[in-house]
């Protein structure tokens, strides 16, 4: 039952902190952030064209105090019936590149699944997607994942 509601607060309503989870024990609510954290990654640098298409340069939350924080690219496509797509460009940083068989491009240190999670959750804040999907008209509707192919396409 906890890890549903904690679920629920992460994942539907969007909970950035612990302490908005109303329904959980104040008493797991101290201890949570003693072995997780909520942190998302950082929008460093926002591009708008105009047809509406977003470009973000996202810096990942530190591992290790000191040391300089990975940086991802994200792209949100303005679609039709007012969804968005989010494109993640994980790996190195590139251009828009879909995956393509080249040996020659390594595809450098690959994204962990809260690495994933953490940046979809970051276009659903930007877009206020958390209260939309409440309404029953989410924003964000297809995630389209880039550059974590080429390895796979060699074998």
């Amino acid at each position: 039952m906890r890890a549903q509601q904690i679920w629920h607060w992460l994942y539907v309503r969007g909970a950035t902190d612990f302490e908005q989870m109303t329904n959980v024990s104040k008493d797991l609510r101290a201890r949570l952030p003693e072995h997780f954290t909520l942190a998302r990654p950082e929008v460093v640098a926002e591009q708008i064209s105009a047809d509406g298409t977003r470009k973000w340069l996202l810096r990942l939350p530190g591992e290790h105090p000191g040391r300089e924080s990975a940086r991802r690219r994200m792209r949100l496509y303005p679609g039709d019936r007012p969804r968005h797509v989010v494109s993640l460009e994980s790996g190195r940083l590139h251009a828009h590149v879909l995956v393509l068989p080249h040996r020659h491009a390594a595809a450098g240190p690959q994204p962990d699944a809260g690495e994933i999670v953490g940046q979809v959750m970051v276009a659903r804040d930007k877009l206020g997607d958390w209260q939309a999907a409440l309404d029953g008209t989410r924003l964000v509707s297809n995630i389209v994942m880039m550059g974590m192919g080429e390895a796979a396409l060699q074998f």
